[in-house]
């Protein structure tokens, strides 16, 4: 028997890391076949031995690439490189026919939607909604369809974020998980200026127009 199929588990984990390895594999096995009609080795024990080195081969390639590279597809499309996918919530709610809006304060005091990271394998209007409960003791219907998205990045410009925004109708406020957030309505003129204090234009331009896409979306489903 050559020696190549002695070693059958180092064959399989070499050809299972790419197409390549197992278009390889095949020629090294072919030349196996070819070889036994020369050393007079035992061809139906040969063949045996192949169809399970393909069949292992193949199934490990199939169970081990479509989730890896659907991921990597994923994240290219979502992010960036070097992004990190945050997701924020506009919690809202109406009061006399006009929606009120809630914001919390950040650790620098200023004042903002409750958001923050999108955990690993989390749906990213979990990650609004949890958000929304931990930062402001919200709970509520929210929309799982995203309504924008928006670029921020950190202080210093260390990391850049893609936030995904979701709507929040709050139902009930209870006291925050997280302490210092002070979450307070403001309607949308108020908030709109809230959003602006201590911000450079720059800084403000994204967080105002998330919120004008979220009070038109709302009046107009008034």
């Amino acid at each position: 028997m050559p020696q190549i199929i002695k070693k059958p588990h180092k064959l399989i984990k070499w050809a299972s890391k790419s197409r390549w390895g197992l278009g390889a594999l095949a020629l090294i096995l072919l030349g196996s076949i070819i070889g036994t009609l020369f050393t007079g080795d035992d061809i139906s024990e040969i063949a045996k031995i192949i169809a399970l080195l393909v069949i292992a081969a193949v199934a490990l390639l199939i169970l081990r690439d479509p989730d890896k590279k659907q991921g990597q597809r994923d994240a290219i499309a979502e992010l960036e490189p070097k992004n990190t996918l945050q997701a924020a919530a506009v919690c809202f709610r109406i009061e006399n026919g006009t929606p009120l809006y809630l914001l919390i304060k950040t650790r620098g005091q200023r004042r903002i939607f409750p958001k923050g990271k999108v955990k690993k394998e989390e749906l990213a209007w979990l990650a609004a909604e949890r958000e929304a409960k931990e930062e402001a003791g919200v709970s509520g219907k929210i929309n799982k369809v995203c309504l924008t998205k928006y670029w921020h990045r950190s202080p210093g410009n260390v990391k850049q974020y893609s936030v995904a925004v979701y709507l929040l109708a709050v139902e009930k406020l209870n006291k925050p998980k997280e302490k210092n957030r002070s979450p307070k309505w403001f309607s949308f003129k108020s908030a709109k200026e809230a959003l602006i204090k201590n911000r450079t234009k720059a800084q403000s331009k994204n967080l105002i127009r998330v919120l004008q896409v979220a009070h038109s979306k709302i009046m107009g489903n008034n």
